[in-house]
């Protein structure tokens, strides 16, 4: 799977999930927010962010899905279990395809999202 973590995301998290033999990027820290979904969609990424600003942008027809993490940015154990958790219930790309999801330290909520946001 594919992911562009958002400036406010752990960098350990890249390394990671390249380690777990998927293909994650850290985003340029001078991009706005519309200009870091654009890049993720462009680039067929999920977008990782702890960043609820998303919201606020105008409504978008498809994307690749979005983590919104709800995990303190400190806490990188309790990422990495937790993104474990959504891999192997999410093994495939396409099952995040146009879904928001929230990530919590012990779970995970998947929400369609395609438009408005939650």
């Amino acid at each position: 799977m594919r992911f562009l973590l958002d400036e406010n995301v752990h960098r350990g998290l890249v390394s990671f999930l390249n380690g777990l033999g998927h293909d994650a990027a850290a985003s340029p820290k001078s991009l706005t927010n519309g200009e870091v979904l654009a890049a993720a969609t462009a680039e067929r990424r999920v977008l990782v962010t702890h960043d609820q600003d998303f919201s606020a942008l105008p409504p978008i027809t498809s994307h690749p899905g979005i983590v919104w993490l709800r995990i303190l940015p400190k806490d990188f154990a309790q990422l990495k279990v937790a993104f474990q958790r959504l891999l192997t219930e999410c093994a495939s790309p396409d099952a995040l395809v146009d879904q928001l999801v929230l990530m919590f330290p012990d779970r995970h909520e998947r929400i369609p999202f395609r438009g408005e946001w939650i």
